[in-house]
């Protein structure tokens, strides 16, 4: 006999009664998340065709918006680098290079201790995601690449 929702304590709940209780998703969906459901739908369970287009257009997509925005970013650092180099030459500032020397050798430190701690948790991770997406991932790389191309 299921009970309401009003009855259920906590003493109530146990692993033998697991299937007398009704579990309600109470997150709410938007709209984008009905239209890309209903579009999509779980795409690890469609063809393989299907999986390679999708990762394809994705992968395209992605690789070509990270080329944009790659460039701007660069274009953007050279200009603060150039700026802060004319600042520095001109008298405006002044840089106290052993310690930002120090301030870098203390933060590669840092970077290198959590890049040692995760890194072996992120290749794993992504071996995982491969096997179990092949044609996906697949799809996405090559599109990635060709945007990022292109």
């Amino acid at each position: 006999m299921m009970k309401g929702i009003e009855e259920l304590s906590e003493g109530d709940i146990s692993l033998d009664s697991y299937d007398d209780y009704i579990i309600i998703d109470a997150e709410p969906k938007s709209s984008m998340d009905f239209f890309t459901e209903r579009i999509f739908g779980d795409i690890t369970k469609s063809s393989a065709c299907k999986q390679l287009g999708i990762g394809a257009a994705t992968g395209w997509v992605t690789g070509y918006m990270a080329n944009k925005i790659g460039k701007i970013a660069a274009i953007s650092a050279a200009g603060g680098f150039c700026l802060f180099q004319i600042a520095q030459y001109n008298g405006y500032i002044t840089v106290n290079w052993t310690r930002v020397q120090h301030a870098l050798t203390k933060a590669q430190a840092k970077a290198k201790k959590a890049m040692i701690k995760h890194s072996e948790g992120i290749c794993q991770k992504s071996r995982i995601c491969y096997e179990e997406n092949f044609f996906l991932v697949t799809g996405f790389a090559t599109g990635f690449l060709i945007g990022f191309v292109w």
